[in-house]
């Protein structure tokens, strides 16, 4: 089985391409389980490649920065700095405080009462004059669906439930958990999507096991930048709490009608606040004050809607389904996005609008709320026409949704902000269908590849490449982005975008090829298989000849994808022989003053060997040699 406690530890390192190889170990017999972990595996290797790359251009501050975000974005348990072995870091030591004066500095524990189905609303202090809530799942399942958590695993790991009098889950972690820091992201998520209130109330209790009366709190505020202030030991004696808090000593709602600068809830999150600006610097989206740029994105467009529809077309160009039969699926498909685009708020993402119809146009960030709704409403007025139309699209580590909107509705006049007729139109919305759009990119290496160099393009950095060289992208002096490959022996040519993709194709190949390799290997529990090994340990023929296929086969078909021109001249050889019955000598003495498809073929030859064995290699087996023919 996966050991957490190894999960954990690449977590909090920051290591998110070692823990991809960690993963890459094991499998399920599970098909379900299997895609999500395989999906994890490749945008662990993707984002660890962009991060590790972009902290070499990277100050002090900027680089703590990014540690802190691996850890809090992965759920690691532990923030760097904290154990003295990565260094100081300013952002876990001012959340680490932060935490231990959440609530109160007395609270060493945190007990949240999670609310209903039914949220009872008031106006004036009467319950009738306000229209109730009614939510799809009540605060505590909503809680576990909506980050993959079930009670049992957090009870496994010392988190502690109980019900009051009136039937409210409760729940109590200790804020020295390795727990701690995902639940608390998790809680601070828990919010009504239209008031943003919190779902839940908190109290604290002490180190023997008390209840902290909320009226006698010892709660200060240490938190960054000028929207919390740091306040000593302030003892809060008459604030202001919900209507709904009234007549409970020790739980309150955070937020709704507290000060903010006593005992605010939400003091931690500041500096993942300040780290992202950090990043957002960093990664070009803002200048060195803060302030959001305008630049092109280089987003990567698929023109499918998650794996059901990529195979669905896939299997409609085998010819295996007939036309009506992938229209109607493909049809059931588009109504769950007209669905979602009709009763989703899509003013709660974010959203980046083009008046061009490429993909690979300027996207400018729409940061105001009313301009979203103008837009949200636009496209509600297209839903359901053939003038509306979605695909995959992928930015970064942004996964959503592109909307194009080919011409305006004649049905329906909606105005745009200058009130003139609305032309094509693209809308990137991350985050809508997100876990469709990863699956549309995840599904060949080759869109992978594209993601990757867009990326490079966007980001500027560099990936080295195993017997390729280090490919990446740097900014000529006209400010235009030119891709380079960095040779062993230093010297740097540049080339062409294609060609960047088909060398990280390459790569991905290499570590698909890893993968693969690894389930042949190991079983479930990540141990080498019993039925490969003979009574003495060493790996049966049987087994050595099933992997020699396998790898022979995976590595002449990558051949043939990352080196066409070669593999032409290997196939234009290989047909020779085949007409000559096999006969090698009769086929070199045709080709014997043919010398360019001779070093192709060489060359196929020791790229082949290489890629076998670094496979081999990978996985602790090492490889004969190969030999194309």
């Amino acid at each position: 089985m996966i050991d957490l406690r190894a999960v954990n530890n690449y977590k909090n390192n920051g290591d998110m391409l070692g823990l991809a190889n960690y993963l890459s170990r094991y499998h399920f017999r599970d098909r379900f389980n299997q895609e999500r972990v395989t999906s994890t595996i490749k945008n662990l290797r993707t984002n660890g490649r962009m991060e590790q790359g972009i902290l070499e251009r990277a100050d002090d501050n900027q680089k703590q920065a990014m540690k802190f975000l691996s850890v809090w974005n992965n759920g690691g348990s532990t923030l760097p700095g904290l154990d003295n072995k990565a260094g100081v870091n300013k952002y876990s030591n001012g959340m680490s405080n932060a935490i231990r004066n959440l609530v109160s500095r007395d609270a060493t524990t945190l007990s949240y009462k999670f609310g209903g189905k039914t949220n009872k609303r008031t106006f004036l202090g009467i319950d009738w004059l306000a229209k109730d809530k009614e939510y799809e799942n009540d605060a505590f399942n909503q809680f576990l669906i909506d980050n993959n958590f079930s009670e049992k695993y957090l009870v496994n790991n010392g988190v502690r439930f109980s019900k009051d009098s009136s039937g409210n889950k409760i729940m109590n972690i200790d804020k020295s958990s390795p727990l701690f820091l995902q639940v608390y992201k998790a809680m601070s998520k828990l919010k009504d999507d239209e008031t943003g209130d919190y779902r839940f109330k908190v109290a604290g209790i002490d180190g023997k096991g008390n209840l902290i009366n909320k009226f006698k709190r010892n709660a200060s505020v240490e938190a960054i930048g000028n929207k919390y202030k740091p306040h000593g030991d302030t003892r809060i004696t008459s604030p202001i709490f919900d209507e709904s808090d009234r007549g409970d000593e020790y739980y309150y709602t955070p937020g709704k009608g507290v000060s903010t600068i006593y005992g605010n809830y939400d003091a931690p999150l500041s500096f993942v606040d300040e780290a992202n600006r950090q990043k957002d610097i960093l990664f070009g989206f803002k200048d060195k004050d803060g302030k959001e740029k305008e630049f092109t994105r280089g987003g990567v467009v698929i023109h499918n809607l998650g794996a059901r529809d990529a195979e669905l077309q896939a299997r409609f160009e085998r010819g295996e389904i007939s036309k009506e039969f992938f229209d109607t699926q493909r049809k059931l498909i588009r109504e769950v996005y007209d669905s979602a685009l009709t009763n989703s708020a899509l003013t709660q993402y974010d959203m980046f609008v083009s008046n061009g119809e490429d993909g690979d146009q300027t996207l400018y960030k729409i940061n105001e709320t009313k301009s979203k709704a103008n837009y949200q409403d636009l496209i509600r007025s297209y839903v359901g026409t053939d003038k509306i139309s979605y695909a995959a699209y992928n930015d970064g580590n942004l996964f959503g949704t592109l909307i194009t909107l080919s011409s305006k509705n004649p049905d329906t006049p909606t105005k745009e902000p200058n009130e003139k007729d609305t032309p094509s139109i693209q809308i990137f919305v991350p985050g809508l269908f997100k876990d469709q759009a990863e699956e549309s990119f995840n599904r060949d290496s080759k869109t992978r590849a594209a993601r990757e160099v867009n990326n490079m393009e966007t980001y500027q950095y560099g990936v080295n490449i195993p017997n390729i060289g280090k490919v990446g992208s740097v900014r000529n002096s006209n400010g235009d982005s030119v891709f380079t490959l960095t040779h062993d022996d230093g010297k740097v040519e540049t080339i062409d975008k294609s060609d960047a993709i088909n060398y990280m194709n390459y790569l991905l190949i290499q570590e698909d090829g890893i993968d693969q390799a690894n389930q042949l290997f190991y079983n479930e529990d990540g141990n080498i298989r019993k039925e490969i090994l003979d009574s003495n340990g060493n790996i049966n023929p049987k087994f050595q000849s099933q992997i020699k296929d396998m790898v022979d086969k995976y590595s002449l078909a990558a051949m043939s994808e990352v080196f066409p021109k070669s593999f032409a001249s290997y196939e234009k050889f290989k047909n020779i022989v085949d007409k000559n019955e096999g006969d090698m000598a009769k086929a070199l003495d045709i080709f014997k003053d043919d010398f360019f498809t001779l070093d192709d073929i060489d060359f196929l030859n020791n790229q082949r060997f290489k890629l076998a064995s670094k496979i081999l290699d990978s996985i602790g087996y090492t490889a004969n040699n190969y030999n194309i023919m």
